[in-house]
């Protein structure tokens, strides 16, 4: 039997976690796999089958993980793991990262998640991470020739336009979502939902600040906030925590069961998403599949996965507006949003996506 490696070098219960989780569904059955982290991926199988909806068993691949490493140095950890790859030269038949650009030291097969550099935000953070990023590329040894010889997966067609750096041979397979039911009757009008990790680019505080606005219309609307975080004690984490403390009208929900994000997505009418430049938005299509109406930003991958334009804002006065005039729609015609967003969501499943990924891996 052929051997192949999954480089996943951190695992952050996001969007990323299940690109790898379906990758080790995929070639689990026809490889010798293994999976190359600093997580301890198999000790948490129970929960992350239950929170990805996925069937993984411990049999399927085998662990190798660089304990010595956490989850608060993702940057660190990649350039750990292209270490140790070069240390395994030559030991596999197939080579794959699920995080993005990677030396292997030989071809492999690299999912890219967004563009390289795109979200730095001015100069002083660049300089810090151009210093950081040379001490990394020691560890390393990065070569950047090897990089540019893979193959690329790329999970949108804007994430594909912004990376003009890297070469053929590539392609976009747009990421499938987790689906969920879509039943008319369970939704509440008034409840508005929000899947985020909470990091900053999440824009939480953003949309905390929408939510207030409509408020003032309809004292009766809630807020939902599903989402994780790696760090407790993040600053950002912290001042989201404090705000939605001043408000009985929202609610938090951290690190919640699959069931319970079922529920809150079949109930929930609205779903707000303030990511901006956002590469995909994998929670915007798992909130479309159980017939939620997402409200998204109008730029990044997430737009060519949207349906309807009246949908999507280019600023805090024009989100509120649009939202405004959905929210006096009637029952029958907010249902009938519902069903074509449940229907377009259902393109967007695992089995397309799998032999999409093999066809191109052993191409």
């Amino acid at each position: 039997m052929k051997k192949a490696i999954i480089v996943h070098s951190t695992f952050l219960w996001g969007g990323g976690e299940y690109i790898l989780l379906l990758m080790i569904e995929a070639l689990s059955k026809d490889y010798n796999l293994h999976v190359l982290t600093t997580s301890d991926i198999k000790s948490n199988l129970s929960k992350i089958n239950e929170r990805y909806k996925t069937s993984i068993n411990s049999e399927d691949f085998v662990q190798i993980r660089l304990g010595f490493l956490n989850n608060k140095m993702p940057r660190l950890n990649k350039h750990a793991c292209m270490r140790y790859l070069k240390m395994q030269k030559d030991k596999f038949d197939l080579y794959i990262s699920s995080v993005g650009k990677m030396d292997f030291g030989l071809q492999g097969v690299q999912f890219i998640h967004y563009p390289s550099g795109f979200y730095i935000q001015n100069s002083k953070t660049s300089i810090i991470s151009e210093f950081k990023s040379k001490v990394l590329n020691i560890i390393s040894g990065k070569n950047k020739s090897n990089i540019l010889s893979n193959k690329s997966i790329f999970n949108s067609y804007w994430t594909f336009n912004n990376s003009k750096d890297i070469p053929n041979p590539k392609i976009v397979i747009h990421s499938p979502v987790i689906q969920f039911k879509y039943i008319p009757e369970n939704k509440k009008n008034y409840k508005f939902l929000v899947i985020s990790r909470f990091v900053k680019e999440k824009n939480i505080d953003f949309i905390i600040s929408i939510f207030n606005e409509l408020l003032k219309e309809n004292e009766k609307y809630s807020l939902t906030i599903v989402g994780n975080t790696s760090n407790k004690k993040d600053p950002y984490y912290l001042d989201i925590k404090h705000q939605i403390n001043q408000n009985n009208r929202i609610i938090l929900k951290e690190d919640i069961s699959n069931s319970e994000l079922a529920d809150e997505i079949q109930t929930s009418r609205f779903g707000i998403h303030a990511h901006f430049n956002e590469h995909f938005g994998l929670s915007s299509v798992e909130m479309m599949s159980g017939g939620v109406i997402p409200f998204i930003p109008n730029d990044g991958g997430q737009v060519e996965l949207h349906p309807f334009k009246e949908c999507i804002y280019s600023s805090y006065e024009d989100a509120v507006q649009k939202i405004k005039i959905f929210t006096k729609m009637p029952n029958e015609e907010l249902n009938k949003y519902g069903e074509v967003l449940s229907k377009h969501a259902s393109g967007f499943k695992q089995e397309n996506w799998k032999k999409k990924f093999i066809e191109f891996c052993e191409k």
